[in-house]
């Protein structure tokens, strides 16, 4: 009894980049090849990679740089929130007669700063 099998290979032709050789490489292989990015051997023995990145690579990595951009974007906007506070907590205090640099509280602020501060006080 005699069994015939008959199997269809799908081959990607890829010339060695060395010596110029042509093999065939499974089409499968050749995609995890790409994706891998792992070394391969032609068949005089050289060896070959692909290096170029995938569609995927190159959208994971412009998905990492706007994730990025997006978190320095938050903090940015943080730190300006946080310095929006701080300075009016100085003004509420220099509208309750705190000096801004003597950090002491006075009647009339407005003639202490022109008489210890004068440069401030026109500013």
């Amino acid at each position: 009894m005699e069994i015939a099998i008959e199997r269809t290979l799908k081959l990607y032709v890829e010339r060695c980049i060395n010596c110029g050789c042509e093999f065939g490489l499974p089409v499968e292989f050749r995609d995890e090849l790409k994706k891998s990015h792992q070394v391969f051997y032609c068949p005089n023995g050289h060896n070959m990679i692909y290096s170029a990145k995938s569609e995927a690579e190159k959208v994971r990595d412009e998905l990492k740089r706007k994730e990025a951009e997006l978190a320095a974007q938050v903090e940015a906007k943080i730190v300006a929130q946080q310095e929006a506070a701080r300075l009016e907590r100085k003004l509420k205090r220099v509208h309750k007669g705190t000096c801004p640099c003597c950090k002491r509280s006075f009647e009339n602020l407005k003639r202490h700063m022109e008489q210890k501060h004068p440069e401030l006080a026109n500013a």
